[in-house]
């Protein structure tokens, strides 16, 4: 009976060491793609002025625009207001290999809650318009063509400038933009109340 005690002690101590062992390298991880996915302030810079390069004189750019629309919050970074229609930029920090992880899941997740609400406080202001949204993933060295992901500056042109679902004349462009920076204005407003 005292060797069965013993025997006991021992395996619950490996099982213990084990389960240790595993919560500490899926922390390593986790931590691992946190700081190398993490997007900074340089990262939102470099993707606006990637974005700013590619827009042509007609082209409408609103940055750090926050919406609110049925209890749903989004904070939209870059959104493009061209007449081939709105568009939303979501930077991405990794390689094109890691798509199918965590963090690119979030940014689609992420890329889609901004696509609702953005829908969603235009269909209150009467326009109804074709939104899209693109990831584009900095420090990729991948020349695959893709609707969704963009790789390098060319691509945001081609995103923005091929003709889409519809086109959009000046009026409704600044009927867009108006309604649009008059909620930068009210969200400026009560962040000073």
């Amino acid at each position: 009976m005292e060797y069965f005690c013993i025997f006991l002690a021992v395996c619950v101590l490996i099982a213990f060491l084990f389960y240790i062992q595993w919560i500490w390298k899926d922390y390593y991880v986790y931590r691992k793609e946190t700081r190398d996915r993490s997007i900074s302030m340089d990262d939102e810079m470099r993707v606006t002025h990637t974005i700013e390069n590619a827009l042509r004189s007609d082209d409408v750019l609103l940055t750090s625009l926050s919406l609110t629309v049925d209890g749903k919050t989004a904070d939209l970074d870059d959104l493009i207001i061209t007449k081939n229609g709105v568009f939303i930029i979501i930077p991405y920090v990794g390689s094109y290999s890691r798509f199918t992880n965590k963090k690119m899941r979030q940014a689609l997740r992420r890329g889609k809650r901004q696509l609702y609400v953005l829908h969603k406080y235009l269909g209150l202001c009467g326009i109804s318009i074709w939104l899209k949204f693109c990831i584009f993933v900095l420090d990729c060295d991948c020349t695959k063509k893709s609707r969704r992901y963009l790789f390098q500056p060319s691509d945001v042109d081609r995103i923005i400038h091929s003709k889409g679902m519809q086109t959009l004349d000046r009026s409704t462009i600044n009927i867009i933009y108006t309604h649009l920076f008059q909620s930068i204005r009210m969200s400026h407003e009560e962040d000073r109340a």
